[in-house]
């Protein structure tokens, strides 16, 4: 299935274009949210105003990945049925859906801010258990995002109907969240290793190493998140559709699918 992915990724490399700019506007905002931040500073460093830019801050770039996801997600279903996706065509169906997607970028930031604080915070035994809680998060809300862009219902009812439908695909999805977040981490492997080589050789090859596996973890980061949407809109087309749609083979979702 993420092979699949892959190669509808290959013959449609403007989906890439998502990730990035959400990478992009995210540096904007926190440019431009740091640097307002310094000026309040100059006057009264523990001021109200500069307090509250630290969450705002947060939420707004989770905004901002969240709408870019929806772009994404729009054109890989497009993609899916044989279509031609753009860039444009994305940023349109995901600014059509703009205030549908604010209740989720902040349940999913609050979310992730609440288990990245408990697990800093765990011991080894309790980090395993704030994963597990953490993946089933992600098997249980991964259609939320491709029935925000393509459905009208509210945000309570989107969740819910998000969670039913998987009810009896539980095991599969989970499977699927960890897959993705697998090959996330084996792609950021090598990065990681030159930057940690580079620590050790100094002068020159150091800086090369640390900015070769920062461009590296980057990349991967891109790859990941473009196959992460392709895979949301074909799963979620299979089972809002009851069929397999473009590049996707029956035999591929059903695996995927298979009722428990």
């Amino acid at each position: 299935m993420l092979q699949t992915s892959g190669r509808i990724l290959r013959s449609r490399r403007e989906l890439l274009a998502f990730p990035i700019l959400a990478g992009a506007v995210s540096i904007v905002v926190v440019i431009g949210l740091t640097s307002l931040a310094g000026l309040l500073a100059v006057y009264d460093a523990f001021s109200a105003p500069v307090l509250v830019l630290v969450p705002v801050g947060y939420f707004a770039v989770a905004y901002v990945t969240v709408f870019f996801n929806a772009a994404l997600v729009s054109q890989a279903d497009v993609a899916l049925r044989g279509g031609d996706p753009s860039v444009a065509a994305g940023v349109g169906a995901a600014a059509q859906k703009w205030a549908r997607l604010v209740p989720w970028a902040i349940t999913a930031a609050t979310v992730s801010g609440v288990l990245r604080m408990l697990r800093d915070r765990a011991s080894v035994l309790q980090d395993l258990l704030v994963g597990a809680v953490g993946v089933a998060w992600d098997a249980v809300t991964f259609l939320v995002l491709p029935k925000l862009v393509f459905e009208n219902s509210d945000f309570a009812g989107t969740v819910r109907s998000a969670a039913s439908e998987l009810r009896d695909t539980w095991g599969e999805n989970v499977i699927g969240t960890v897959s993705l977040g697998t090959i996330r981490f084996v792609l950021a492997v090598p990065g990681l290793v030159m930057i940690w080589l580079g620590g050790y050789v100094g002068g020159t090859a150091e800086g090369i190493a640390f900015i070769s596996g920062a461009v590296w973890l980057v990349g991967s980061t891109i790859l990941v998140a473009a196959l992460n949407g392709i895979y949301q809109a074909a799963l979620y087309r299979f089972i809002k559709d009851g069929r397999a749609a473009g590049a996707f083979g029956a035999t591929d979702l059903q695996a995927a699918f298979v009722a428990g």
